[in-house]
């Protein structure tokens, strides 16, 4: 039998996390928290935001009515019996790191990771081992620590098996990895008992059901012990999942494997060569997707709940009853702001390297990142500005990845204009929460830098062209008109009045855009030091340098004039 996909639920942000408990589903995602829906029907139930600017949520376990959230700025213990009003309890501040491995010759994060048993809370992240006594949820407090660089962790009895990544072994940029047996018996002292090995080469995840333990090798497929003993876990045998790498969930003799794609495959035989006979399904990842994948995954009642930065995938598993679901979009009120104090003035910069646009209209902040999409930030509280959606799929070829690097965008009324290297699109971002795509225009070459917008026309600048188009219709764009006459590599885009300014790292120049479908340049000014971004407000253009701000009187356009500098 082929079992179904029965939901692709978009994540507006980059989900890591999942467990299932108590009819619940809950879900990480660095930027929004936990969120949390219905395990029936999906239906979003409730939402906690991590009380901490900048803290990215990693990872959760959910036990009797109280979620252990793991985040980058420490543990956090919530109440969750009542998901729409979830409740800290207590937390213990600590800093945690994702992993970074070599994979493919590029850096791939890997989420800090926990698990949860009496009270205690095994976490490992990139500088290791750490035993948590959560056992007065109030105050949470570390017990006991190993060094290592360590990503994946699965309990059984007083044992954690423990994924680790070697960081001074590489063979052709390949990274050697290995299981440890740690015994925490006594959580002061975690001891390791055992190291299994695994060599060069990826692993991807590994599950225990029982005293069986599976363990995803990179590309090739799951290596099967029995761990009655652990300290001497004893070699069952090897099951092929070909070219899946990224993570292994068992249920009832299935095992649910995925990379690309997602593949069911009968485990418990292991004295018989796999065949087709023992493939129940495979699932094909879009090709948008399998750029992103940093896979968790969870197998609850008959389903595996599978996440990766950008989406959750919902599957019955074969030999087991299918449980039908309406999938509901993610989404929760918009939250009342709270005024800040009289006199208090706040500014916004972005700790990420790669954040090429930031807007703010009214209590709302727009905020693009080269390779993480469009954040959505309430702000009605600047002084702890807090995710509320999010947008990274702009592909207007499904056979192409075209939406990777986001470059810039300009919202206008509801109307948001995103720009990555190969596309304008236009997003409804009426509801804040939850953006969608109205129209798109691919680029060519792949090569947009910038864009903005004057009443019904886009003006969107290419590495070598200006393309001018029409968007009185969102969802029909239109390129009208082009021009060669473009600033390269242009680092500030401002539009005042009837012209339009283009900033690169040596000059300004001015456009006159008083005839939409004809921009015609009409004056330039050249920079003693390299230009960063630049902003218009009557007749004067702010430009900052590396030299310092710059004040330059653009009331003719044709002849700029320097008026001051600081």
């Amino acid at each position: 039998s082929q079992p179904a996909l029965e939901a692709d639920i978009y994540a507006p942000a980059e989900t890591r996390g999942l467990d299932v408990a108590g009819g619940t589903l809950y879900l990480t995602d660095e930027l929004l928290g936990l969120l949390m829906y219905e395990e029936g029907t999906l239906e979003f139930v409730g939402r906690f935001v991590v009380p901490v600017a900048g803290a990215r949520a990693y990872d959760v376990r959910v036990v009797g009515g109280t979620a252990y959230l793991l985040c980058s700025e420490g543990l956090w213990v919530v109440d969750v019996r009542t998901p729409s009003a979830a409740a800290v309890l207590g937390s213990l501040r600590k800093s945690f790191t994702s992993l970074l491995e070599m994979v493919d010759g590029d850096s791939s994060p890997s989420s800090p990771a926990l698990e949860v048993a009496d009270g205690m809370v095994y976490i490992v992240d990139a500088y290791g081992f750490t035993v948590v006594d959560a056992r007065t949820p109030s105050a949470p407090a570390v017990l006991g620590r190993l060094a290592g660089r360590l990503r994946s962790i699965k309990l059984s009895g007083h044992y954690a098996f423990v994924i680790t990544v070697d960081f001074g072994w590489t063979v052709s940029s390949v990274w050697k990895y290995g299981t440890l047996v740690i015994d925490v018996s006594d959580p002061r002292v975690p001891t390791i008992v055992h190291d299994m090995g695994n060599g060069f080469g990826g692993v991807g995840s590994h599950d225990i059901v029982g005293t069986t333990l599976y363990f995803q090798l990179d590309g090739t497929g799951t290596n099967v012990y029995d761990i009655a003993n652990a300290t001497a876990p004893e070699y069952l045998g090897f099951v092929s999942f070909p070219l899946i790498e990224s993570f292994i969930v068992v249920q009832d003799g299935i095992g649910c494997a995925g990379g690309s794609f997602i593949e069911c495959r009968n485990v418990s035989n292991l004295t018989a060569p796999v065949d087709d006979t023992d493939v129940h399904m495979t699932y094909f990842v879009p090709v948008q997707w399998q750029s992103f994948l940093l896979w968790k995954a969870r197998a609850v009642n008959g389903r595996a709940y599978v996440s990766t930065n950008s989406n959750l995938y919902v599957f019955d598993m074969p030999g087991l009853t299918p449980v039908p679901t309406t999938p509901l979009p993610t989404s929760e009120p918009t939250p009342v702001p709270t005024p800040a104090p009289a006199g208090a003035h706040f500014a916004f910069t972005s700790s990420v390297e790669n954040t090429t646009a930031v807007q703010i209209i009214g209590d709302t902040m727009y905020v693009t990142e080269l390779f993480h999409g469009l954040t959505i930030y309430d702000v009605g509280r600047p002084e702890a500005p807090a995710a509320v959606g999010r947008y990274i799929d702009p592909v207007v070829d499904p056979t192409q990845l075209v939406g990777v690097a986001a470059c810039d965008m300009e919202v206008v009324g509801s109307v948001g204009y995103y720009v990555t290297r190969g596309a304008l699109v236009a997003l409804d971002v009426s509801l804040r929460e939850a953006p969608r795509v109205l129209g798109s225009f691919k680029v060519i070459n792949n090569d947009a830098v910038g864009v903005r917008v004057a009443g019904t026309v886009a003006y969107v600048f290419l590495t070598d062209l200006l393309c001018v188009v029409d968007v009185s219709d969102p969802a029909a764009l239109l390129q009208v008109a082009s021009s060669a006459d473009v600033v390269r590599d242009a680092v500030g885009l401002a539009v005042f009045g009837d012209h339009l300014f283009a900033l690169n790292a040596s000059s300004l120049y001015i456009y006159d855009i008083s005839t939409p479908g004809s921009p015609a340049r009409v004056g330039t000014f050249a920079l003693a030091a390299a230009a960063r971004d630049m902003a218009v407000s009557g007749t004067t253009a702010y430009v900052g340098t590396d030299g310092g701000l710059l004040l330059i009187d653009v009331s003719d356009a044709s002849s700029p004039v320097l008026v001051g500098e600081t």
